[in-house]
């Protein structure tokens, strides 16, 4: 369904990502956690290896006042391992998108390149 889901190998819980940026990403979690935690998660992407990622918790707030499930800010550790696959992972979410700009918006000069 194009669901990007993360397994958090420290608490071996897999959540969906809500939100994907070269600096962290927003997951939906069943457990509260605690800013300034470091967490090493494995991102499993079709027919391809998983990816090791590494961030900490910038912040948790329950989705339900005061109940979970929880929305956790992570910004990625700047190892090179988790940098190298955060590049990885952005060209593989880019790639699944299907781009088409609007030819309405583009300069005519750009248009005649559009299928």
């Amino acid at each position: 369904d194009g669901t990007l889901l993360v397994r958090d190998a420290t608490i071996g819980v897999t959540m969906p990502v809500e939100d994907l940026s070269a600096g962290g990403f927003r997951t939906i979690s069943p457990l509260p956690l605690h800013s300034g935690t470091r967490h090493a998660f494995d991102v499993v992407q079709p027919g391809a290896p998983a990816l090791r990622l590494v961030a900490r918790v910038v912040h948790c707030g329950s989705v339900l006042r005061g109940r979970g499930p929880y929305a956790i800010g992570w910004a990625f550790e700047r190892d090179f391992e988790t940098s190298a696959n955060v590049v990885r992972l952005l060209d593989y979410v880019t790639d699944a998108m299907s781009f088409a700009p609007d030819a309405a918006t583009l300069p005519a000069s750009e248009r005649s390149h559009l299928p």
